[in-house]
């Protein structure tokens, strides 16, 4: 795979996004008025401005471009005070935003989209019921979880804001943070500058800047998330950050983060199917390199139903780095799965286990179940661990 990366970098950046970019229609028209008053400008020294943010993410809905900008004051928010940091936290929320396109869970499954993200929650019988209702998928998935403690609590505090904060607890702990009454107002988390304002708390409260200064991609999303989701489209969305956030008056050009990102294109190619590795013979032919990309990014386009350029345009990017829908754990399922792992003499008893005991346990465990040994709570692990903790609702 890596002789394939190098010898289709070429051809890849001849291609690379040929869509000519430009904001949406209301980010053009902010962009318009902000441009005779510069307000965001005032501080000229700012590597993130709304210019900067709308050419990260072209797509970025106009307002939560905005409110980035605006809340981007001396000193930074979540000390986010060099490049580095900066670059992994905007690439962080454009993961969980889909490029700052929307702050708000999109519950609207079909059947067969519930049993994927919700398999040891959702019955075959209570997909059909649930498909297509917002509403009461959240409030079937997260009630009673979470701090959801009140009829309706699932949906009034589904994922939501730049980080994609969910349940009642996690609401009020944020809230607390901030001195604002999410847990009472919870549409507040669904506004642009307070669901920014989650997103730098969490940020902080997870000291996520210790991984993002050592530049550990892998680490920060993992912290962002507790586990792997989203880290190929993170991928993605770091390389472009690398290129846009920076120090100077103009965003650079890095060789190396175009490389980045065309890197991590092609890892979610071959990661969902369309693209395969191939011997040293054929990766030296830049012809066929050549011809095996289009045609994976053709059946990419076809599968998800966009025009079949065999080119990685805008539409693809955005396709691409869809968020994907998480379900997340309670700290008694966390609990009940520490359980497990110490019967099975898999995980010392004791508080002393820390992120990486858990780590080697739950890679013990995986290889004994025949699972990819990962070392994270992934799907087909969690099924198993928590199999008798989830009977049918």
């Amino acid at each position: 795979m890596a002789s394939l990366v190098k010898s289709t970098a070429a051809f890849l950046s001849a291609i690379f996004l040929v869509t000519a970019w430009s904001p949406n229609a209301s980010s053009s028209e902010i962009s318009t008025k902000c441009s005779s008053s510069s307000p965001i400008e005032a501080n000229s020294s700012s590597i993130v401005t709304f210019e900067r943010i709308t050419k990260f993410s072209p797509r970025a809905r106009g307002d939560l471009a905005l409110a980035i900008a605006r809340l981007w004051k001396d000193p930074a928010p979540g000390e986010l005070v060099n490049p580095i940091r900066v670059q992994h936290f905007m690439a962080q929320i454009a993961t969980e935003t889909g490029g700052f396109v929307a702050i708000e869970e999109n519950l609207n499954y079909s059947a067969d989209r519930l049993l994927k993200v919700f398999p040891t929650r959702v019955t075959p019988q209570q997909a059909l019921r649930l498909a297509h209702r917002p509403e009461l998928i959240a409030n079937h998935v997260y009630g009673g979880r979470l701090g959801n403690d009140q009829p309706g609590d699932g949906w009034r505090f589904r994922g939501s804001g730049f980080m994609q904060l969910t349940g009642r607890g996690n609401f009020e702990a944020r809230g607390k943070l901030l001195n604002k009454p999410l847990g009472k107002t919870p549409e507040l988390v669904r506004q642009p500058e307070t669901g920014f304002e989650t997103a730098t708390a969490y940020w902080v409260a997870r000291n996520i800047n210790v991984q993002a200064d050592v530049d550990n991609i892998k680490a920060v999303r993992k912290l962002v998330n507790g586990g792997s989701i989203g880290l190929p489209e993170s991928k993605i969305w770091l390389a472009r950050a690398k290129r846009i956030f920076v120090t100077g008056n103009q965003p650079g050009e890095s060789a190396e983060s175009e490389q980045q990102e065309l890197n991590a294109v092609e890892e979610e190619l071959t990661n969902q199917g369309f693209l395969e590795s191939v011997g040293p013979e054929e990766s030296s032919d830049p012809e066929a390199n050549k011809a095996r990309l289009t045609e994976a990014l053709r059946n990419y386009q076809i599968e998800n139903g966009l025009p079949a350029t065999g080119v990685y345009d805008e539409a693809t990017l955005y396709t691409m780095s869809e968020p994907e829908p998480q379900d997340p754990l309670t700290s008694e399922e966390l609990a009940a799965i520490q359980r497990k792992l110490q019967q099975m003499n898999l995980l010392s008893p004791g508080e002393a286990s820390g992120p990486n005991d858990i780590a080697d346990a739950l890679k013990k465990f995986q290889s004994l179940q025949g699972l990819d040994v990962t070392g994270i709570y992934d799907e087909p692990t969690l099924q198993i661990l928590l199999s008798d903790q989830n009977a049918p609702r």
